[in-house]
């Protein structure tokens, strides 16, 4: 068969504007960023195969995620928050039965090693990280990360409250570990596809919506085999798809909706029940597009989204073998 590519959509690209809201801050119109024209991003692959030690430093930083400025059609770029300088994070590929370790740094501090602010609105009311503490911005963002669908020993679970500020100022209580002392996974389970994401108590949703999160993929001898013997799709033909959806400010920013229901007491910013951005990003990247060969893939699905659903689709008509 001649080689050809073809562009392989899945519907949750397709997601349009949702109803238009009033909010304070004026908001990217959906209907002017381009669709379907930016490449997939495909994260970078930490091997921990082979067992060892890993380090991984959460820092915030400027990333493109696909938007333009309508009017002067420039690039827009977000600041944002990842795992070794990338939203997402690095994929982590692990073995099964075979442990490995890592440092979760927290270095959301600026260069003179100050503690950052959060990017999105903090509702101080409800039982979160910091809420004992007199005057919390002075200690910055607390993180804990979580790996999701992992056999992991509770010390290392990423438990909501053993959450750490930079600098181990301030520790959750359910903080067990010494400062300096590694998570350990031990991947007792069979080949699976997993992912990590902070996990801070009453802030979850904001640090991940901020860009916290990241694939984790365990193989095994089996897959490993069908693989081998191309009854899996492997390398370039096997791809994680992290989905979420988000809102962005006129200059590119992140938004979280914050404002509390009208004709209630709730405080300002207050949290709200669920959330729905009016973009959707694949991998970082708003609305992209992926030139395939015809053959099968395989594609890892994560959704990584605050509230919503996706129906997953092939726009060209064939069915998608779910394994």
């Amino acid at each position: 068969m001649k080689n050809f590519n073809q562009k392989m959509l899945v519907s949750a690209f397709l997601i349009s504007a949702c109803c238009t809201k009033v909010f304070a801050q004026a908001l990217l119109n959906p209907l002017l960023q381009p669709q379907f024209v930016n490449q997939l991003p495909i994260p970078a692959v930490v091997d921990a195969r082979g067992g060892g030690t890993f380090n991984f430093d959460i820092t915030q930083f400027q990333q493109n995620l696909g938007l333009i400025d309508p009017i002067t059609k420039l690039p827009l770029l977000t600041t944002v928050w990842g795992y070794q300088g990338t939203y997402p994070g690095p994929t982590i590929l692990a073995r099964s039965n075979t442990p490995m370790q890592c440092f979760w740094n927290n270095k959301l501090v600026d260069n003179a090693n100050k503690p950052l602010p959060h990017l999105l609105p903090v509702d101080s009311s409800i039982d979160w990280a910091l809420m004992d503490l007199p005057n919390p911005a002075q200690y910055g963002v607390p993180l804990v990360t979580h790996l999701h669908g992992g056999h992991t020993e509770s010390a290392s679970d990423g438990l909501p409250d053993s959450w750490y500020t930079p600098n181990f100022t301030q520790k959750g209580s359910g903080f067990i570990k010494g400062d300096r002392e590694p998570y350990t996974y031990s991947n007792s389970q069979p080949a699976a596809t997993l992912w990590y994401h902070d996990h801070t108590m009453g802030i979850t949703r904001l640090n991940a919506y901020a860009g916290l999160a990241g694939f984790y993929i365990i193989t095994d001898e089996n897959e490993s085999t069908l693989q081998a013997n191309n009854q899996l799709p492997a390398g370039p033909y096997d791809i994680g798809l992290a989905i979420q959806d988000k809102t962005f400010t006129a200059n590119g920013q992140l938004f979280y909706p914050s404002l509390p229901p009208a004709g209630t007491t709730a405080p300002n910013p207050s949290i709200l029940p669920e959330s729905f951005g009016n973009m959707i990003l694949v991998n970082g990247m708003v609305w992209p597009v992926l030139d395939v060969e015809p053959r099968q893939y395989r594609f890892r699905i994560v959704n990584a989204s605050d509230s919503r659903f996706y129906n997953m689709a092939l726009s060209s008509g064939e069915p998608i073998i779910r394994l």
